[in-house]
């Protein structure tokens, strides 16, 4: 097994048995197991992995569970909330949490939503029409009213 082989394996379980919230936490998780990796190959090792960050937390791509309860998740996170035309809301969030919103929200199966995409600290959700987008705001209001102080 070639040495990047190695320390992959190394990072997937320990990805998997600790909860690791930043690049820096792996790389001193890895630095006592002897591996000496600089912040640019440890985020190359994460891409390779296909590890994301769930709800603040590095996950492998099959352990994508969604929380227990949206609204105490999402409590918090979100900083303001705007429309663009009929159909998306636009989730602006603290950075580095838009990934785990638009997951939560993907995985809270609103039926409204038709899907998220998800950038460092702005979530855009996809909606049918004037209605659903009216639901969403409803809903989104109700964990976040903070989030719509104009």
């Amino acid at each position: 097994m070639a040495d990047a082989d190695f320390r992959r394996a190394v990072i997937l379980k320990m990805v998997q048995k600790n909860m690791i919230r930043t690049q820096g936490d792996l790389q001193e998780m890895i630095k006592k197991r002897g591996f000496v990796a600089t912040q640019a190959t440890i985020s190359r090792d994460i891409a390779a992995l296909g590890l994301t960050k769930v709800f603040g937390v590095y996950k492998p791509p099959t352990d994508l569970t969604p929380p227990p309860n949206i609204g105490e998740y999402i409590k918090g996170r979100i900083n303001n909330v705007k429309t663009a035309g009929d159909n998306m809301v636009i989730i602006l969030t603290n950075p580095g949490e838009a990934g785990s919103v638009g997951l939560a929200l993907d995985k809270s199966r609103w039926p409204s939503i038709v899907g998220t995409i998800a950038g460092d600290d702005t979530v855009f959700v996809a909606c049918k029409n004037a209605e659903h987008q009216q639901d969403i705001l409803f809903r989104l209001k109700e964990f976040a009213p903070e989030a719509f102080v104009y």
